[in-house]
């Protein structure tokens, strides 16, 4: 069999090299786009060759080209379906926070090195994250080519399963058959277990209170120091990577955000029970489900404002303090939406599910909280592109102008149980048949491990799959 190519593109190399290496098992070419030097290294110590490796910061001058002809040939990338180039530099992190001719220059630089290597190798198909700017610009360049990309996206509800998306939203999940009867067999049995007990999401590792900084303190100080050893190979890279002195300033602001928030809890826990209200659960931030697949709403100061001054007198709006964020918020922030007329602040110890179950309406960007509201025949506004807006109860608000008619009409709406339900069950059967049991990293959650052997063998069946399904 002729191998099949295929471009990794931001995957940090220590962690995935055996993902990379079940690959080639099953006659896959892999290439690795790295933004990292440390990554680079690590791979050329375990026997990757160079030729397979693109250190996408090579060769890297600022200032050596002209402004104007950089953003000549950024537009030769830019369609009217995916970002602009001025987007994805607003959803990257460390990349925003350059100045925006750099952000120019370089993302001219990316696109033109990565081109390079899929067109010259022909690579068939591309596989990446949606977390910073090179692999949103990789997803571009793929476009222009004809290539198609996928991005492995976790479904939450159920935990470890997995499909894929063809863009950086999830609403482009991959369909790769028909559903079955025992996709439909599964469907009504998952809702069910769900309506009776519910299925808790996973939670990211985080410190909620002085014990969890006491229990994760030695694993930060491990990433730390493994953060320290990776960074003297990437010395003035500060568009790719936090500086370690940055990393700590950082982890010191998190851990006086808990002691303020502690000490000057400005949240509720005790909720009146003749109330009407909405909720709006927050986000963890800075993320890729809020900065890239929420962009244009990624301001949640500036949400929870518009969706508060859109509600009707009759009700009020409750924002929940996200339970794996508490401390990535500053106490500033808290009280600033505390401040905003008809807004309550909720603690992240309230239940969130019986909250769900009183709610009139829930809204949210990309969160979870909007996928179980939908499972539960809830009222859902959404304001990005999401694989579970195709539940009957999800709407997407694409204008804030457009909120104030929308929640009248949700308000108002009343249409029969069952045959909502009966939508959720075809559309969860959907679902089931386009994933695959399984993880693809298990960096997420309450502990990081490496990948087990049973989650290398079904990302083989996986990538067979999608790599037949899109190539075919």
């Amino acid at each position: 069999m002729t191998p099949r190519k295929i471009a990794l593109i931001g995957y940090p190399a220590e962690y995935f090299l055996p993902f990379a290496r079940a690959l080639e098992q099953v006659e896959f070419e892999v290439f690795w786009i790295c933004a990292l030097k440390s990554d680079v290294k690590h791979l050329l110590r375990n026997g990757v060759s160079e030729s397979h490796i693109l250190d996408i910061n090579h060769n890297f001058k600022p200032g050596s080209r002209s402004l104007a002809e950089c953003r000549e040939e950024l537009a030769q990338f830019e369609n009217g379906v995916d970002p602009k180039v001025n987007d994805i530099i607003l959803m990257d992190r460390l990349v925003s926070k350059k100045d925006w001719r750099f952000s120019i220059e370089y993302l001219c630089h990316v696109a033109k090195s990565i081109d390079s290597i899929f067109s010259s190798n022909g690579v068939s198909l591309v596989s990446s994250w949606r977390d910073t700017a090179i692999q949103l610009m990789a997803m571009l360049v793929a476009r222009r080519l004809g290539i198609p990309i996928v991005i492995p996206t976790r479904i939450r509800i159920p935990q470890e399963v997995y499909g894929f998306c063809t863009a950086h939203h999830t609403e482009s999940f991959l369909s790769l058959r028909k559903p079955t009867a025992d996709d439909l067999a599964w469907a009504e049995s998952f809702l069910s277990a769900f309506e009776s007990q519910g299925v808790r999401p996973a939670l990211k590792k985080s410190t909620r209170n002085f014990i969890d900084v006491l229990r994760l303190m030695p694993f930060h100080l491990r990433a730390f120091l493994c953060e320290l050893r990776r960074s003297f190979s990437d010395i003035g890279n500060d568009y790719t990577r936090y500086p370690i002195g940055r990393l700590v300033v950082m982890y010191l602001r998190r851990r006086v955000n808990l002691l303020r928030y502690k000490l000057f809890n400005p949240s509720e826990r005790e909720l009146p029970q003749d109330v009407r209200f909405c909720i709006y659960a927050l986000h963890t931030q800075p993320e890729s489900s809020i900065d890239v697949q929420g962009s244009y709403f990624s301001d949640q100061l500036e949400l929870i404002r518009h969706i508060a001054r859109s509600l009707p007198s009759t009700h009020v709006l409750y924002v929940k303090v996200h339970p794996s964020d508490v401390d990535g918020k500053s106490l500033d922030f808290y009280r600033r939406i505390k401040d905003i007329p008809s807004v309550v602040l909720v603690d992240y110890l309230v239940d969130t599910r019986s909250l769900l179950e009183r709610a009139s309406v829930v809204f949210a960007l990309t969160g979870t909280i909007a996928y179980e509201a939908g499972l539960m025949q809830k009222p859902v506004v959404v304001f990005a592109k999401n694989y579970f807006n195709a539940l009957p109860t999800v709407h997407r608000c694409k204008a804030p102008t457009a909120l104030p008619g929308l929640i009248s009409r949700l308000l108002s709406d009343k249409r029969p149980v069952s045959e909502e339900r009966a939508q959720i069950i075809s559309f969860l059967a959907n679902i089931r048949a386009s994933c695959f049991d399984g993880e693809v990293s298990r960096t997420y959650g309450a502990s990081k491990e490496p990948l087990r052997p049973y989650d290398l063998r079904q990302l083989q069946v996986a990538y067979n799959t999608v790599h037949h399904v899109l190539t075919a």
